[in-house]
């Protein structure tokens, strides 16, 4: 037999948002952002192609990243601020954690973000997080109505940044958004910009094999505990190095066409697949 004593509240502390900054870096923030853009252009089921702009104003010290995936509906804004809310449907085809992603990715990169947001041809909604908010105890924020921006779209702009950016961030940053969207980059439906200039698709399928002997292939789909399925495709064989003398051999991931991981070379290293 229990009686109750008293309610616990297990909301979590606003600090546990510092302690996510060390573990990420501006690629890994910047693709949280545009997994979310992804997630929301894939779950809305649209015809039209997306298009992601990413801008880093070194002189300003401001990141700015704006597409046209559809837009945060009403309904879901909370999930850009609610601790460990998602949008996300676990049986959806998603790259990243639509609302989770936004949270971590903004506070790691700067003290205060503007998130704008339209959906579809609805009100424009405006959420400021900033110092103060994240150093208070409620999670409660207001959600401002401005005037209207161009429809289905988001805009995040991020300042006071935590490191500065250099003009020299730019280069492994379109490499690593190159490598990582390829595949999506590829349909010509998935656009992305870095500075006002197109990021073009990295893939490592260039095989080298004698005549006859084409890099083999095995696909098996799993079942999960719930009922699910899901399907993995494996390829092996020879790449034509891509860099003379580089180590860029080794295991490459993909999540539902996403790259996730590469160039693993440690045996029976494990890989959480979220």
């Amino acid at each position: 037999m229990k009686r109750e004593a008293k309610i616990l509240d297990g909301t979590p502390e606003k600090r546990l948002f510092w302690s996510i900054i060390q573990d990420y870096d501006l690629e890994t923030s910047i693709c949280e952002l545009t997994d979310n853009a992804l997630d929301l252009y894939l779950r809305s089921k649209q015809t039209t192609p997306i298009f992601i702009r990413i801008d880093l104003d070194v002189d300003r010290q401001l990141i700015r990243i704006e597409d046209n995936a559809g837009g945060v509906r009403e309904s879901e804004l909370e999930l850009l601020v609610r601790p460990g809310g998602t949008g996300n449907n676990r049986d959806q085809e998603g790259i990243g954690f639509f609302g989770v992603g936004s949270k971590r990715a903004v506070v790691a990169l700067g003290e205060n973000t503007t998130i704008l947001s339209r959906y579809e041809a609805q009100k424009s909604y405006r959420i400021d997080i900033d110092k103060d908010w994240l150093e208070g105890d409620s999670w409660e924020m207001p959600a401002y109505v401005i005037e209207p921006i161009s429809e289905r779209t988001t805009i995040v702009e991020i300042s006071k940044l935590w490191t500065p950016i250099t003009l020299e961030d730019e280069t492994p940053l379109r490499s690593h958004l190159s490598m990582t969207y390829a595949r999506y980059l590829a349909s010509r439906k998935f656009n992305i910009s870095l500075n006002g200039k197109g990021v073009t698709p990295i893939t490592f399928d260039k095989w080298a094999y004698p005549p006859k002997f084409l890099p083999r292939d095995f696909k098996l789909v799993l079942h999960t505990p719930e009922g699910a399925t899901v399907g993995c495709e494996m390829v092996g064989g020879l790449v034509r190095e891509k860099e003379p003398g580089g180590d860029d051999y080794g295991v490459y991931f993909y999540c539902n066409d996403r790259l996730i991981a590469k160039e693993l070379k440690r045996p029976k290293r494990w890989i959480y697949i979220r």
